[in-house]
């Protein structure tokens, strides 16, 4: 059961990380399409891609934590599927993962105008104006770390539950 649950946990955070990489490439393909020009990788463009690997990997490793127990609570209620029913729950949660990161990234633009006012991120990245997206990734990590008990209680409504009997 260890070598299968060790293999199942490392998949799931590969997959869950490759994931969030491309949702970052997807976030930044603006604003890289500057850099492109130029050569060069500015700190706005920097800042802006480490706080989105930080609050991703924040909330891959919240999910990765509640991803263990479900498999061991899959293990114990049926041995003989459990594979597949790993994979269908790691599928889930690294759903819900994305899911959630993407939420929180967009309220956190909303939230950071009432800050820096609305602003083009192309044109701050090619003004390598690094304080805007200090304040505006410090928002998403506030919100991603503030809100991680709120994803795993969200990630425990699908946790299998194992069937407690009592006996009189």
């Amino acid at each position: 059961m260890e070598t299968v649950k060790t293999i199942t946990l490392s998949t799931a955070i590969v997959v869950a990380f490759a994931i969030v990489l491309m949702i970052i490439q997807l976030i930044l393909r603006k604003a890289k399409s500057k850099i492109d020009e130029d050569g060069k990788i500015q700190r706005s463009f920097c800042i802006w891609f480490v706080t989105l690997l930080l609050s991703g990997t924040f909330i891959i490793a919240k999910m990765v934590a509640v991803f263990s127990e479900a498999v061991d609570n899959i293990y114990k209620i049926n041995p003989s599927g459990a594979v597949l029913e790993s994979f269908k729950t790691g599928a889930l949660f690294t759903g819900l993962s994305i899911v959630w990161l993407l939420l929180w990234y967009f309220i956190a633009n909303i939230l950071s105008v009432l800050n820096t006012g609305k602003r083009n991120e192309a044109n701050e990245v090619a003004a390598d104006n690094y304080v805007f997206f200090l304040i505006r990734g410090m928002v998403l990590i506030g919100l991603s770390i503030c809100l991680l008990p709120v994803f795993e209680i969200i990630l425990r409504a699908f946790l299998p539950g194992v069937q407690v009997l009592f006996y009189h």
